[in-house]
This record gives C-alpha cells, sequence and structure tokens, in this order.
C-alpha cells in the first residue's frame, strides 16, 4: 500500500532541509494486497463500513498511535484493519510533515542531519507494531477460513452422497425424518469455497426434488411436512416485511441474505402453494433491496459528487507543480496553501471504489512533486546561506584584524570597503543572522572609536595650531608701515620660521590664514620701493632658507627646484615651438604682425627663463645651507 508520505520521503531524500523518513517495517505489501482480495470476495458493504469510521483527519500522532493500539487488540479484526487502514493515511502523512519541521529546525540551529533523532519516533513504531498485530491476526483468520471452507465443502459432499443414497434405497417410515436431519446439517454448515458453491446448490436442490418426487407412501406425512415448510417459508416473508423498518440498511441487507439461505434449506411447499409463496417472498425482499438500492444509489452519488469535488482539488494542486519562486516566504506561503488544499480533499469523503486509487494517485503526484521543487529550492538556499555565513565570517576576522590599525585614513577605507562587500553578500540562516552581524559591527566600531578619539586630540592641537599662527599673523601685520627694512626683514624672517615650524591647522581654515599670511607678506615687501630686485631676491633666499630650516624643508625645496625644472623645460619647449613658426612665417605675405607677436613671446619667455634660473639657484644655495647646518 502506497501513502502520500512514501513518495514524499523518495522525494527529500537528497534535500538538506528535509529527508527520507524510514520505511514502516515488518509491513508485507504483497500480503496486504492478498489480504485486502480475500476481504473483497467475502465480505459485503466496504463502502457502508468506512463511512462509519471515525474522522482521523485532526488526530495528533499521539492520539493516532493509541487509536491504532487500541483497535489491535479487538476481537472484531476485520473492523481494526479498516480503522487501521484509514489511520494510516493521516499517520504516514502527518509523521513526514512534523519530521521533516523538526529536521528543518534542528539543521536551522546549526546542527547536521546525521545527528538528528526525532523526538516521536516511538509513535511510528506504536503505530506499526499495532498494524503488524493486525496484519498477522487477519493472515491468520484467512488460513483458518480458508481451511475451513474446505473442510466444510467436503462434509456437504458427504451430505449430497448421504441423500443420495436414501434416494436410491427403500423408503421407510423414517426416510423422511433421515433427510430432514441432513438438510439441518446442510444448513449448520456454512462458508465453502466461492468456486463451488453455485454447484453444490444445484445440486443440493435437484436431490431434493428427487427425494420428494420418489416417496409415494405415507402422503399424510409428506403433506405434513410440506405444510410445515409453508408456514416455515410464511413466517420468513413476515420477517422480510419487517426489515422494512430497520435502520441499519447494513444489517437488513445481512439479515435479508440470512433468510435467502434458510429459504433454500426448507424444504418444498404444497405444490398449489410453491408460486404465490415464492412470489410474496420476492416482493418483500425486492423492497427491502428497493430501499437498500436507493440508499446505494444516494451514495453512489454522493461519491460521484465527491469524485468531482476532488477532480477540482487535482486540478488545483496541479497548478503547483511549476511553481517557482526565489523567495522563502513565497514557499512557504505556497505550502500552506497546498496543505489547505489537503485538508479539503481529506474532508471530501469517499468516491467510487474504482476511481479511488487513481483519483488519489492523481492527487498524491502532484502535491509531491511541489516538495520535490520546494525541497530543491531549500537545499539550494541552505547552500548559499551557508556559503555567506563562510564570507561574512572572513569579513568579520578582516575586520578584527583592522581594528586596532593606526594608519587612520587607509585602515579606514579598508573598512569602509569590507562594510560594502558586507552589503553585497546574501543573508545567512536566522538564528545566526544576528550573531554574525553583532561580532562584525563590534570589530568595526573598535577601529572607529579608537579613531575618533585619536582625532579627537588632533583636532584640538589643530586649533591650538590655528591659534598660534593668527597671534603670527598679528605680528606681522604690525610691521607693515614701518620703515627701516633690515628691522623689518629680520623680524619677518623669525616670524616665516616660526610659522613654518608650527603644525597642521584644520582644514576649514588652511585657505583662509594661508592667504591672510602671504598677503601680509606681499604688503610688507611691497612697502620697500627701493632696491626692488634685491630686496625681492633677499625676501626669496630668506623664504628658502627659512624653508630649509623647518623639518620637511629639504623635501619642499626639492619639490620646489623640481617644479621649476619643468615649468623651464616647458618654456623652452615653447620658445622651440615659436622659433619654428617664425620660420614659418618668414616667407609669407602679411605676416609682420604675426612676427612682431612671436618676437615678444620670445622675449618673454627668455626672461622668464632668466628669473626661474635665479630662484634655482637660490633654492640650491639654500639646500648646501641646510645641510652645512
Amino acid at each position: 500500500m502506497t501513502t502520500l508520505s512514501d513518495n514524499l520521503n523518495e522525494a527529500t531524500e537528497t534535500g538538506p532541509l528535509t529527508t527520507s523518513v524510514p520505511p514502516a517495517e515488518g509491513i508485507d505489501a504483497e500480503l496486504e494486497t492478498k489480504l485486502d482480495q480475500h476481504d473483497s470476495e467475502n465480505e459485503t458493504d466496504h463502502e457502508e463500513d468506512e463511512e462509519h469510521l471515525a474522522d482521523y483527519s485532526h488526530y495528533s500522532l499521539a492520539q493516532l498511535a493509541e487509536a491504532a493500539v487500541k483497535s489491535s487488540k479487538s476481537e472484531d479484526i476485520r473492523s481494526s484493519h479498516l480503522q487501521l487502514k484509514a489511520m494510516r493515511q493521516f499517520f504516514d502523512n502527518l509523521y513526514s510533515k512534523e519530521y521533516n519541521e523538526n529536521l528543518h529546525h534542528f539543521i536551522e540551529e546549526g546542527n547536521i542531519k546525521e545527528d538528528f533523532a526525532f523526538k516521536d519516533e516511538h509513535f511510528r513504531r506504536d503505530f506499526y507494531e499495532a498494524y503488524k498485530v493486525v496484519q498477522q491476526k487477519r493472515a491468520e483468520l484467512k488460513a483458518a477460513q480458508d481451511a475451513e471452507k474446505l473442510k466444510n465443502l467436503e462434509e456437504k459432499k458427504g451430505i449430497l452422497d448421504k441423500i443420495k443414497e436414501l434416494i436410491e434405497g427403500n423408503e421407510s417410515e423414517h426416510s423422511l425424518k433421515q433427510l430432514k436431519d441432513l438438510q439441518n446439517e446442510w444448513k449448520r454448515i456454512r462458508n465453502v469455497p466461492r468456486e463451488s458453491v453455485e454447484a453444490l446448490w444445484n445440486s443440493y436442490h435437484v436431490l431434493l426434488d428427487k427425494f420428494y418426487d420418489k416417496l409415494s407412501i405415507y402422503n399424510e406425512l409428506k403433506q405434513l411436512d410440506r405444510e410445515k415448510n409453508l408456514d416455515s417459508k410464511i413466517e420468513l416473508i413476515k420477517k422480510a416485511d419487517e426489515l422494512l423498518g430497520e435502520p441499519s440498511l447494513k444489517k437488513a441487507q445481512i439479515t435479508l441474505n440470512k433468510y435467502h439461505e434458510e429459504w433454500k434449506n426448507i424444504g418444498p411447499v404444497p405444490n398449489e402453494s410453491r408460486e404465490d409463496i415464492w412470489q410474496r417472498f420476492k416482493e418483500a425482499s425486492d423492497k427491502v433491496y428497493e430501499k437498500i438500492n436507493t440508499y446505494r444509489a444516494e451514495m453512489d452519488a454522493k461519491r460521484e459528487q465527491n469524485l468531482q469535488t476532488k477532480k477540482a482539488l487535482c486540478e488545483k494542486a496541479e497548478t503547483y507543480i511549476s511553481y517557482e519562486s526565489d523567495k522563502a516566504k513565497e514557499w512557504i506561503a505556497k505550502t500552506k496553501e497546498l496543505e489547505a488544499l489537503f485538508e479539503e480533499w481529506r474532508k471530501a469523503g469517499a468516491v467510487p471504489q474504482k476511481f479511488n486509487q487513481s483519483i488519489w494517485e492523481r492527487f498524491k503526484q502532484a502535491y509531491n512533486q511541489f516538495y520535490i521543487n520546494k525541497n530543491t529550492y531549500f537545499k539550494k538556499l541552505n547552500n548559499e546561506r551557508n556559503h555567506n555565513l563562510k564570507l561574512k565570517t572572513e569579513l568579520c576576522e578582516k575586520a578584527e584584524e583592522l581594528a586596532n590599525q593606526t594608519e587612520w585614513n587607509k585602515t579606514t577605507k579598508a573598512i569602509l570597503d569590507l562594510q560594502a562587500k558586507w552589503k553585497t553578500i546574501g543573508p545567512v540562516h536566522d538564528k545566526q543572522s544576528d550573531k554574525i552581524w553583532k561580532r562584525f559591527r563590534a570589530a568595526c566600531d573598535t577601529f572607529f572609536s579608537r579613531k575618533s578619539g585619536h582625532f579627537e586630540h588632533t583636532h584640538k592641537e589643530q586649533n591650538e595650531n590655528l591659534a598660534a599662527k593668527t597671534a603670527l599673523l598679528a605680528r606681522l601685520n604690525a610691521l607693515i608701515g614701518k620703515e627701516n627694512a633690515e628691522e623689518v626683514l629680520t623680524e619677518v624672517k623669525l616670524i616665516q620660521a616660526e610659522w613654518n615650524k608650527i603644525g597642521f591647522v584644520p582644514m576649514a581654515s588652511k585657505e583662509d590664514i594661508q592667504k591672510q599670511y602671504n598677503d601680509a607678506l606681499n604688503n610688507i615687501y611691497g612697502t620697500f620701493r627701493q632696491e626692488k630686485e634685491e630686496m625681492r631676491a633677499k625676501e626669496q633666499a630668506s623664504h628658502y632658507e627659512l624653508m630649509a630650516s623647518a623639518p620637511d624643508g629639504r623635501d619642499r625645496l626639492k619639490k620646489e627646484e623640481r617644479f621649476l625644472m619643468d615649468k623651464i623645460r616647458k618654456i623652452k619647449a615653447q620658445i622651440d615651438t615659436e622659433q619654428n613658426n617664425m620660420g614659418f612665417f618668414a616667407n609669407s605675405k602679411n605676416a609682420s604682425p604675426f612676427l612682431k607677436q612671436i618676437e615678444e613671446n620670445l622675449k618673454n619667455a627668455k626672461q622668464e627663463i632668466s628669473r626661474l634660473d635665479e630662484k634655482l639657484k637660490l633654492i640650491r644655495k639654500a639646500m648646501v645651507g641646510g645641510n652645512n647646518s
């Protein structure tokens, strides 16, 4: 017997979030099929029995296991089997569902599938132990019934032989009584193999007719016996009429079948009453059968309606076969929808027997395919989340390595890069998400907290530097307007030396304070008109000497030297270009204005080179002096 969960087990075997549920142990599927076939051949009204079964759709695993154990202890083996058969579908599906849900949570907590042990496994063991008990009882009952039928067959054959002997022997006053005794014995013996029933009955009735046709003496006794038989059959007619009031149609049918068997066992009635009495019994039976058939027609209509309902549910379920999504929440929502369909299925009721298996297989196939697709998605999702956890763990380790670095700018960029990468990595398992995030955030916060403390001290120092430069600027502005050039230049040189020793100021004030400084210097040097070029040279030399005395003065002079040399090279290249242009325009008409402009450009360029060369000499002299000091 294949159940929904059997296929689900196969479908989920490779999935990390669900797995195959262990198969039911000890259930012999081949024997189960033979026993079901045996029941269908020897029992009636299976469908009516199923109508009166309990609704197991809302039972828990514990309740189903308890009900199975209780049912297995019943003496009514057929009823026990029907109950367990009905329970099994619900038990397997519920067990598979709870097993997989518990395994999913187990793995979500960071465990491995191989360590999983289902807490409710004992319910499955109890349920299938009970199922095996009932299956064994059914097998033993079948064997006993088959043996009894063979024994009954032989006994009835023996009775037929004895009736033959009565017919073939001499008639006596005891012949009729002997026949009655044999008839009672025949009636006592019940079931025989199905394939022998019709032949036995035919032989039995043929022999009875022969016996009564041969019986010629004791006519009074024969007539009396026929009348007694008539009374017995009239009594059966009354009983058959009373069955119309029987509320249980199953009981009415079983009882009527017994009455028909009794009718067969009662001997002949007077010839003049034979046809009439049979018609009366047939009419009474037909009324009962009509009531039964009406009920069955209603049940058939209801089952047909249930079949249409289940076909519609199959169509809905089949829409889930091709469902796809890249969002776990949407898969969970769809699963709830499908489970709701399955609840509708379970409540829809029985369908015609011939469609029972096929319609179930159709629904089950759609149901299982959805779970195969779902488990494939969650397996992929689980692998992705494990990979994401690995990537985020690596980022945590890198952030923790950077947390105590002191190269603030470089490390800040590295931390920000890590944070940008973090945003590109997908989610991890819910249970680990908060933990891994807190670890990463703690490492980043450690670095930025240290950086903030460092720059808080730096800002204080820069503000102090700004105040010092502002004071020097005031001293410098105070020199403007004084006439003694030597004293002014000496003081300027001291101020410049102090200025260069002062470190960084806040970025927002850097350009403004430097501009004020430069403007003040320009004002001071601009007041001295005499010996302008000499003063400018002294100013430049003084500037470079002071620059050379600064901690990073040599590097700054080198940088200035490279800048001047690059500028000289560019001007020389420009001179070459202008000279080429002059050659080009030499033979051209109306070229005088152009040639004049070129000559002016060449003159200015050469003067600029001369001026820059003087600066280079001063820079190199300052560097030599700086080395000597």
